[in-house]
């Protein structure tokens, strides 16, 4: 049995050998393209008959096995024994009476961890680069079950969860355990933007849109879905309205006194002063924030000053980032002018 093992993983090599520039070109083909990449995987599984299988993502300049939203799953993992092993992108499974098996591409559940269908050996494949599905000569047809029934009727399959978990590769292969093999996501943090009419944000990650709840909607500088409050400023005023410029010397005027009243206030939706065409916050100051009728004075004040009152939703309860607004109300406070004697 060894000799004929050695045998066939001679012919295995030989056939690599001669395919691989061939292979390298043509790699790259039958990728996903209308799906997002949402994971990949990394690390090594192993092979009593066969050792290591590489998932490293920089083999041989390959982009490894990725792993798309719907859960299809694509790529190259690599053995220094057998060559290539391909997963996605096949045809022509095997179908077994009573295997347990799924004759479909290699598919991952991210809800369980669990993965299902075929991969496959291209050394395996009749052209040794997986070009082909017709089998090779010689018995060995490379293709690994990713879960099944073994002959004694027990359940097997691979579970990316860290545990001992197996892929069945015929004679040549045997049990590969994926226990090293470590699913990396790439969307634990993805951003958000909202759809064309702002009722739904769409995940950059996944390309999933999930619609906004009733009395919600998706404001477009945070591209999330929030409630949206009716609350609005109603009245917005100074007075006096024009005082005396604020003077060191005299430590006198120069206070505008600031008053507001609001539509339906509610405690999920804030307000905010602005001083002047700038965008910083002259009231309230973080953390505090607006959402009832109130008032308060600028002191000191020098010039005259138009100031703009607003409501909408906070950025991280941060009155800096108003991610959606009312129509702004606005008010000045304007200043006497200060007579000085001409000689």
């Amino acid at each position: 049995m060894k000799k004929n093992l050695y045998k066939i993983l001679f012919s295995i090599t030989f056939i690599l050998v001669a395919s691989f520039g061939i292979f390298t070109v043509f790699h790259h083909s039958n990728i996903v393209k209308a799906q997002s990449v949402t994971a990949n995987l990394s690390g090594y599984a192993w092979s009593s008959n066969i050792g290591w299988i590489s998932f490293a993502t920089s083999t041989q300049n390959v982009n490894g096995v990725q792993i798309y939203s719907s859960g299809t799953t694509t790529g190259y993992a690599w053995s220094s024994n057998i060559g290539w092993i391909k997963f996605g992108g096949l045809s022509g499974f095997p179908v077994v009476s009573g295997s347990g098996t799924t004759a479909a591409d290699a598919h991952y559940d991210a809800s369980t961890g669990l993965m299902t269908g075929w991969a496959r050996a291209c050394a395996g494949t009749a052209n040794g680069d997986c070009s082909l599905m017709t089998s090779r000569t010689g018995g060995w047809d490379g293709w690994i079950s990713l879960s099944g029934k073994a002959v004694d009727n027990s359940n097997y399959g691979v579970k990316l969860d860290g545990s001992h978990s197996y892929a069945w590769g015929s004679d040549v292969v045997g049990w590969i355990d994926f226990n090293k093999v470590t699913v990396n996501n790439l969307c634990a943090n993805p951003t958000y933007s909202c759809n064309s009419d702002n009722t739904g944000e769409i995940n950059s990650c996944t390309g999933a849109t999930t619609l906004c709840q009733t009395g919600y909607a998706c404001f477009p500088a945070s591209g999330r879905c929030a409630f949206k409050s009716s609350m609005s400023v109603n009245t917005f005023t100074i007075s006096p309205n024009t005082v005396n410029a604020y003077s060191a010397t005299t430590t006198t005027g120069g206070n505008c006194n600031l008053s507001w009243t609001l539509t339906s206030p509610d405690a999920s939706t804030s307000c905010a002063i602005y001083r002047g065409t700038s965008a910083s916050v002259f009231y309230p100051t973080y953390p505090t924030i607006i959402n009832n009728n109130s008032s308060t004075t600028d002191s000191r004040v020098q010039n005259e000053t138009t100031y703009k009152f607003v409501c909408g939703e906070m950025a991280t309860n941060n009155p800096a980032i108003l991610i959606s607004s009312s129509t702004p109300k606005y008010a000045t406070c304007y200043i006497n002018p200060i007579s000085k004697e001409v000689n």
